[in-house]
């Protein structure tokens, strides 16, 4: 379960890069003269402001004082917080997670004096945060893990129960090694480049709280964490009678089978499946396997809807499966049933074909074919 989110600042909360990389161009044409350019900056963004300029004075053949470049390219970007802008949708991503009552937490590679100043230049306030954890706490700076495993030790909680959101490559990197579940916003680079991460998005706006939810920390059989974005799903019937057969059925119940997805079921639709399954008779061997995964609920949500629904009036009984999803917060519905297809998305629940929920999400026996919010692949 996730208890707690930690936020990079440079990239994520506070679009700095311009003021960065003016602020860095400023100091070696005042101490060094040397003309340096924005693009040289990119590959060390994230991991510190040792790395960040000594990379391109290493790329120059310069030798640089690190202690002084980094006193004067702060006092640069003091002088350029005019240019810092939030980033879409951080303050109410901040306060929804506040609201659901989970650890909101700050780890950056900038020291603590310029990451005071990037707060003031965009009006935020450090008592927004439970933790704040700066460059100069730590020895190792990104892509080595201190940064995230310092944060989560002070925070009080294990890194498998931590959601971090970083930008950059080595922030990626660093997360991953933490232990942690890793986030990455294009902000900075690209999808490709990011693509380590657990899960991509293109801004916090989609990042809401029930996918923070649907974030399972499991364990693997050394122990050590192994984090996994799984999709909710509701299945209607006929898709595990197709299963028998080869086929795109076969698929999405192999996907269910290896813990790739979560079947979402309630009583009701669980009665229907042990109800009609064990009726194909030609079919023992599939038939017996299904219901013994049932009955030990394996890779299932079980769920009690709190509410009946009367949208389907060609056959009231599917129903079922919309009240089971609205009350799992499952994404999909996968349907064979044209009545339920043709509703294509209720209460954000999206109503699809097997070959269209294939396409758009991966296959059991290819990579590839992830969707625009997430690396993970089946």
């Amino acid at each position: 379960m996730i208890k707690a989110v930690i936020l990079d600042v440079d990239g994520i909360i506070i679009d700095t890069e311009e003021a960065n990389a003016v602020a860095s161009i400023q100091m070696f044409r005042e101490l060094y003269n040397i003309k340096v350019k924005p693009e040289d900056f990119v590959p060390f963004v994230g991991t510190g402001s040792v790395r960040y300029l000594g990379g391109v004075a290493e790329k120059y053949g310069i030798d640089i004082d690190v202690k002084k470049a980094t006193k004067r390219r702060e006092k640069n970007f003091v002088k350029n917080l005019n240019k810092l802008r939030l980033f879409p949708g951080v303050k109410n991503f901040i306060q929804t997670v506040k609201q659901d009552e989970l650890k909101i937490a700050i780890a950056t590679s900038a020291d603590r004096s310029k990451f005071q100043a990037a707060f003031r230049g965009v009006g935020l306030v450090e008592e927004q945060f439970d933790l704040i954890v700066t460059g100069d706490e730590v020895k190792r700076t990104k892509p080595h893990p201190e940064i995230y495993l310092t944060t989560t030790k002070k925070l009080g909680l294990e890194p498998s129960s931590c959601l971090v959101v970083e930008d950059s490559i080595a922030g990626v990197e660093a997360a991953k090694k933490a232990g942690t579940f890793s986030v990455a916003v294009t902000n900075t680079f690209s999808k490709k480049d990011l693509a380590k991460a657990d899960l991509i998005i293109g801004s916090l706006e989609e990042l809401d709280i029930k996918k923070i939810k649907n974030i399972i920390g499991r364990r693997n059989k050394n122990g050590k964490a192994v984090q996994g974005l799984q999709l909710k799903v509701v299945i209607d019937t006929s898709i595990f009678i197709a299963s028998f057969w080869e086929g795109k059925s076969r698929d999405v119940v192999e996907l269910w089978k290896k813990g790739k997805i979560t079947l979402c079921v309630s009583k009701a639709i669980l009665k229907e499946y042990l109800y009609i399954i064990p009726r194909f008779n030609m079919l023992k061997k599939e038939a017996g396997e299904l219901l013994s995964l049932f009955e030990a609920r394996k890779n299932i949500e079980m769920v009690s809807p709190s509410k009946r629904l009367k949208i389907i009036k060609e056959d009231p009984a599917d129903n079922k499966f919309l009240e089971c999803a609205v009350e799992a917060e499952a994404e999909y519905i996968l349907s064979a049933d044209k009545h339920l297809r043709d509703i294509g998305e209720y209460e954000g629940i999206k109503i699809v074909s097997l070959g269209s929920f294939l396409k758009n999400k991966g296959s059991p026996h290819k990579k590839g074919g992830s969707n625009s919010t997430s690396s993970v692949t089946f």
